[in-house]
């Protein structure tokens, strides 16, 4: 797994230090921000609500709506797409997947990208799920720990939805750039039609974004299925790739 590991450090070194540049963006410049839309809520207020900017004055509010709500958040499905979608599809582009094969079997090759990714998956949504929490232990405020946790368990889980569906796409796509327009097209289509309520559950977003998470109340249901889903897509990708012709 060494190798995988190592072949990923660009990509992971360059999401980490975006996201932290994000939260650093963020996080110091709260009393900025807060007396910089406060100014300007009569034409904020419209889109916003009467009571949004009143309660950004308040940290976990802040954290909770701009960070974990919006940013972060908002990245949760690019983290994973980001991490899957080249782990095969880049071998195959580069003939390289034929060298491989030679000295390891198929299921070697296959458990050491999966978990490589995964490894990945989890350090860099753990820590950002945490680092709010530890900026404000530092800096003397107050966060609730329940909540953070509860975010991270909904961002991991939809992340790592999204890396199987990557994987899948980059097993049965020899080119790099069909592998991430497919897997673009499946987040957009069911992001869209997330908003026909009779199927919003194919939404993500409105799962990673939950505003039930500020009460640290995690949806278990749809955390248990989005894992069987992406077990199953797993599963998935490893049969068609014991069966690809290479």
């Amino acid at each position: 797994m060494r190798k995988e590991l190592y072949d990923m450090r660009v990509r992971t070194l360059w999401m980490f230090f975006i996201l932290l540049a994000i939260f650093l963006s963020i996080a110091p410049f709260h009393k900025m921000i807060y007396n910089f839309l406060e100014k300007e809520s009569f034409a904020v207020q419209k889109y916003v609500g009467k009571n949004f900017i009143a309660n950004l004055k308040d940290w976990k509010f802040f954290i909770y709506t701009q960070w974990f709500g919006k940013n972060f958040g908002q990245l949760i499905p690019i983290i994973g797409l980001i991490l899957g979608f080249p782990l095969f599809s880049r071998e195959f582009e580069n003939s390289t997947i034929e060298f491989l094969l030679v000295r390891r079997t198929r299921r070697d090759v296959f458990s050491s990208k999966f978990l490589a990714a995964t490894t990945m998956l989890v350090a860099i949504v753990v820590f950002f799920s945490f680092l709010p929490w530890i900026y404000s232990a530092i800096f003397g405020k107050t966060l609730d720990l329940k909540v953070c946790l509860a975010f991270m368990v909904h961002d991991l889980t939809a992340a790592f939805f999204w890396m199987s569906v990557s994987l899948l796409f980059s097993v049965v796509f020899t080119e790099q750039v069909k592998a991430l327009l497919s897997v673009l097209g499946v987040l957009g289509v069911t992001t869209a039609l997330g908003f026909i309520k009779p199927i919003r559950f194919l939404n993500t977003y409105r799962y990673i974004l939950s505003a039930d998470l500020m009460r640290s109340s995690i949806d278990a249901m749809y955390t248990i299925s989005l894992l069987i889903i992406s077990f199953t897509t797993i599963f998935i990708s490893w049969k068609v790739f014991e069966g690809k012709d290479i």
